[in-house]
């Protein structure tokens, strides 16, 4: 071979050197620009990381898996365009900031819906912290709290004394409440009664005592408290209804003119609930009994029991949650005393609020009261869409719960079963809007919230 030819050999093979490596060189800048640009364009938690192809086994797991995923990714690509614009412009980070900003300084607003028409407005307030002296007295607590929702109630309260007393885990309040509620609903006692036997009656709270108890670990509470309460229950203000005292005979109906009550509670709590609002992780145990005695010329005298064990657990994948929530209740007459008819328990509505109705979606709130109760709750939670802090969730449920007098009353035809679905949009899984709708054997219930039931 000529010494020409081995240099016109040497420039081919420098040739090719040179476009291979520009090419691998230009192949990874347009790699890491392509990666680049589409993390400024769309960010998915749940985008999957593509490893070999499925096979046959893996890919009918796969499909089982998200069989009840793919009938809602109309509604993810619905709602897409919708929550990107509002990233688009920052409106998370703005009311964020503006909800932490007010929370540092003391102010906790509450905003929000209670039912169709109704809306929530309120506030509770850390005084410690609004006078900046948070830092100086860490242990102490000074909290003042209103909570109004025109037509339905107003709670008003506040809390003086120590979160942690020295080093230990105990603590030392006192508390005063307030509440009026002006449309209590009532339909009779007993699992049978009739949706067309409505009633209304007003219900007015005062209650101050001391609350006090021991952190036996993070997750771990013992609560007591021992609170005087008195109690006026007034005509109720809701046009078309009759009123309790008609509905049932006041001589027949315990406390139907009010009570004044010394309540003496001690509850144990275990709560290991990642978010309070809405978990998706963890549980609530709990158990709270209270002794009742009436004052003055009130005849009551009664134990009462609350117990509740709920769990949250993620199955196949981050996107699908199940929560499983067990609610009981027993009031028991001591002696010769009763149990006034407004300290009942009782099912119905959306929420859970002490001595007032728990969740049974497909009928109306107090539906159903009596001695006792017992409330199964199962929630599906899907995530549809998730970018960042914001959250769409479907949610599909089974409510079913019974009233009874005594143990032995519980029957398998007095259940009462709710179904239903919708959806649920949270900000850093503080729930901002929930749309639910509930079919029962009495028709059905729409409701549009701020919060979940449990």
């Amino acid at each position: 071979m000529t010494v020409k030819n081995l240099q016109k050999n040497s420039k081919k093979g420098s040739a090719r050197s040179f476009l291979k490596q520009a090419s691998l060189i230009a192949a990874l800048l347009a790699l890491a620009s392509g990666t680049a640009f589409a993390r400024q364009l769309s960010y998915d938690r749940y985008a999957p990381a593509y490893k070999k192809p499925l096979g046959t086994s893996s890919m009918i797991r796969e499909i089982g898996a998200n069989l009840l995923t793919y009938p809602l990714e109309p509604v993810r690509a619905l709602t897409s365009a919708a929550l990107t614009g509002i990233e688009k412009h920052h409106l998370d980070d703005k009311f964020m900031w503006a909800y932490d900003t007010l929370k540092g300084r003391g102010i906790s607003p509450k905003l929000g819906f209670i039912s169709l028409g109704s809306r929530r407005v309120g506030a509770d307030v850390d005084f410690v912290k609004l006078a900046g002296l948070k830092a100086s007295f860490p242990d102490l607590t000074v909290q003042g709290s209103v909570h109004y929702a025109s037509d339905l109630f107003f709670n008003t309260g506040a809390q003086i004394g120590l979160e942690r007393v020295g080093d230990t885990g105990l603590y030392a309040k006192m508390d005063f409440q307030y509440k009026d509620r002006p449309r209590e609903h009532f339909y009779g006692i007993g699992p049978t009664t009739s949706a067309g036997d409505g009633a209304v009656y007003g219900y007015e709270e005062t209650a101050v005592g001391p609350v006090f108890g021991y952190y036996l670990g993070d997750d771990l509470s013992l609560d007591m408290k021992v609170q005087y309460r008195n109690i006026n229950i007034s005509r109720g203000k809701e046009a078309g209804r009759l009123q309790a005292r008609d509905l049932v005979n006041p001589g027949q109906l315990s406390g139907s003119y009010g009570d004044q009550l010394l309540t003496q509670e001690i509850g144990l709590k275990h709560d290991t609930r990642n978010h309070k609002g809405n978990s998706d992780r963890g549980g609530l145990r709990s158990l709270v009994v209270s002794y009742n005695e009436g004052l003055h010329e009130s005849n009551a005298r009664y134990l009462k029991y609350q117990g509740e064990l709920s769990h949250y657990f993620k199955v196949f994948s981050d996107r699908q949650v199940v929560a499983l929530r067990f609610y009981g209740e027993h009031n028991s007459e001591l002696g010769r005393g009763e149990v006034p008819f407004h300290q009942l328990a009782k099912l119905g509505g959306y929420g859970r609020q002490n001595y007032f109705s728990n969740t049974l979606r497909g009928y109306d709130y107090n539906r159903f009261t009596d001695a006792s109760a017992a409330l199964f709750n199962l929630e599906y939670r899907y995530n549809i869409w998730h970018y960042r802090d914001f959250k769409l969730d479907a949610v599909a449920f089974w409510d079913e719960g019974q009233v009874f007098n005594q143990f032995n009353d519980l029957k398998l035809d007095h259940f009462r079963y709710t179904m239903g679905g919708g959806f649920r949009v949270s900000i850093a899984e503080l729930t901002v809007l929930t749309l639910e709708a509930a079919r029962a054997g009495e028709g059905t219930n729409v409701y549009i919230r701020t919060e979940t039931p449990f």
